[in-house]
């Protein structure tokens, strides 16, 4: 099984995405295709959370509007519905968690890592969407549910015992050609979201 990484820049828009598609759908082996936030995605919700909830309007817009020419620009109409149901259910859990933070006017590690894993949740379950769409044999794997972090030193690192672990019981018994996770994110030894 090979993994591939596609970073932001490979996912910024529409156009980028297909040739993402191509290299992804041209490959002969099985396949764990790892992706990033929409290029600039993460930058947005940093400002976000440095704001402090101020503006958000305009911070949940732009990443409305950069999901939806993803979504426009490669998923057939009939099929765009439910792509853009979960786009906005995403983005009224995000405003209802800059809302907590501006009434509260703090923000936690706990926040920080919750905000940011939005990018890539939003983007890896859009490109599955499409690309399931497309015809491939494809399945979703959370990367939150497979990856692991642990503290050493006063470091977050992976957990390998645990990580290891969990891809054995969980990605080894996928058959699909095709698996996609969002990178970025896993789950600590809190059971909290960790970046």
């Amino acid at each position: 099984m090979k993994v591939i990484k596609f970073g932001g820049t490979s996912v910024a828009t529409s156009e980028s995405l297909k040739k993402v598609f191509s290299i992804i759908e041209n490959e002969k082996d099985s396949s764990v295709v790892v992706v990033s936030a929409l290029g600039g995605i993460t930058d947005i919700l940093k400002d976000f959370i440095n704001s402090k909830g101020n503006h958000s309007i305009d911070y949940l817009k732009q990443i409305e509007e950069r999901h939806l020419e993803v979504i426009h620009g490669l998923s057939k109409i009939e099929n765009q519905s439910p792509l853009l149901s979960f786009l906005k259910q995403q983005l009224n859990e995000l405003e209802t968690i800059l809302e907590a933070v501006s009434t509260i006017d703090e923000i936690t590690k706990k926040t920080i890592s919750k905000v940011l894993s939005f990018g890539e949740v939003l983007s890896s379950k859009i490109i599955f969407e499409i690309l399931k769409e497309r015809g491939n044999d494809i399945s979703y794997v959370d990367s939150r549910e497979v990856i692991f972090t642990k503290y050493h030193n006063n470091n977050e690192i992976v957990d390998e015992e645990r990580t290891g672990i969990n891809i054995s019981n969980n990605l080894n018994l996928i058959e699909s050609k095709i698996i996609i996770m969002p990178g970025f994110i896993a789950t600590d030894g809190n059971n909290e979201i960790s970046n």
